[in-house]
């Protein structure tokens, strides 16, 4: 049925973009939620729910006009992501799985809180307009079940807002979480999904971290003697060079091991940070990362100030007509990113006008999506315009 719909491939492409391609959900800056094996009735309610603006939402993101899909095509991506059943992404706080296993199964009377499972089904599947929970991620469960009233009033007769309100009033902080910890280690092929413990730490050669205020000394040392030349003095980069200073420390320790694996591999990449980084081991990476993102950043304003305002309504909006998402979503209100989600606030034009090219160009070809397919989808004129925006942002 899908590929026969019309507009159906580049709108998949655009629900991917943010929730992934296997429907798995993404943590950028706004958790965005795991469509895998969802209810088909529940996607369209939600569909409709967004495009009629019942259903209220508090991020900055125009959700009725990013979700606005025909009916026809409406039916043929809730089929798609109906069949998709990844294993859960995980990330719930170690130990409260159990706790909320038995307020799922069980409920708690003494609260008035019935079971999930009356609802949702013994494992999460949901049925109808009930959504699946199964493998949900924890941060999205507790977001909404901690924001009912305000986020999810959907104020017609196939909406289930009377039944769950009340309930997730009655829910405590830790129940709160303890459930969205359950719901998050589901896989409803395996019944509870347990993550395989990792045999390899998840770092380049490793070493003790050392205690912070150490670490800031000799980071800045590191700097000055390493990196000073090329991103400058205070860290503020220049139009080759980006700025690092007040960057993401996550984000930093992330791009340093992928020049030392010659993973990120543009061309400027390659002539020197691939040797630069040749001999960095995870602690040197780490404290050069705490020193960086402690110097306060200073936007470059080096775009074109005629196109700021289209760059911030890209940025902030999408282009739904264009299956552009938002940058807003990952990036944050204020471009400032979060965990290794890039800080793009100040960023030199030039510098963000030849990343975004090298993006859709196919750089960088492991890299974690979505930015390869955003990227792709960008005009020149709107590559323009965003780093034009960006440039000037604080």
């Amino acid at each position: 049925m899908g590929t026969s719909v019309p507009g159906y491939e580049a709108k998949l492409s655009f629900c991917q973009d943010c929730h992934g391609v296997e429907g798995q959900g993404f943590l950028g800056w706004y958790t965005i939620p795991r469509l895998a094996n969802q209810q088909p009735e529940y996607i369209l309610n939600q569909l409709k729910a967004f495009v009629t603006k019942n259903r209220e939402n508090n991020i900055a993101i125009p959700m009725y006009r990013v979700h606005n899909a025909g009916p026809e095509l409406g039916r043929a991506l809730a089929a798609h992501f109906n069949k998709l059943n990844p294993p859960p992404a995980g990330g719930a706080p170690a130990g409260l799985a159990e706790k909320g296993k038995k307020i799922f199964e069980g409920g708690d009377s003494d609260n008035n809180i019935p079971a999930c499972i009356v609802c949702h089904g013994p494992q999460g599947q949901g049925a109808g307009k009930n959504p699946s929970l199964a493998g949900q991620r924890y941060p999205y469960v507790v977001n909404e079940l901690r924001n009912w009233r305000t986020k999810r009033d959907q104020r017609y007769e196939t909406e289930t807002a009377a039944t769950m309100a009340p309930i997730a009033a009655s829910l405590s902080k830790a129940e709160t979480e303890a459930v969205a910890a359950y719901v998050d280690s589901i896989w409803l092929r395996h019944g509870r999904y347990e993550a395989e413990a990792k045999s390899q730490p998840n770092c380049f050669p490793c070493t003790p971290p050392l205690p912070a205020e150490e670490a800031l000394v000799i980071g800045e040392r590191l700097f000055t003697r390493n990196c000073a030349m090329c991103h400058g003095t205070s860290a503020q980069g220049f139009a080759t060079a980006p700025r690092l200073a007040g960057q993401q420390p996550a984000y930093l320790e992330s791009q340093l091991q992928s020049f030392h694996e010659q993973r990120r591999n543009n061309p400027l990449s390659q002539l020197y940070m691939w040797r630069a980084a040749a001999p960095l081991v995870s602690g040197t990476a780490a404290e050069l990362a705490t020193f960086l993102s402690s110097v306060e950043p200073k936007p470059a304003c080096d775009g074109d100030e005629q196109l700021v305002e289209a760059g911030r309504k890209l940025y902030s909006e999408g282009s739904p007509e264009e299956n552009i998402v938002p940058c807003v979503a990952c990036h944050g209100p204020d471009a400032q990113g979060i965990r290794d989600i890039p800080r793009l606030a100040g960023l030199s034009y030039h510098y963000l006008k030849r990343r975004l090219v090298q993006w859709a160009e196919g750089f960088d070809p492991d890299a974690k999506p979505p930015m390869p397919s955003v990227a792709g989808k960008l005009s020149a004129p709107q590559i323009e315009a965003l780093a034009s925006y960006l440039s000037f942002a604080q």
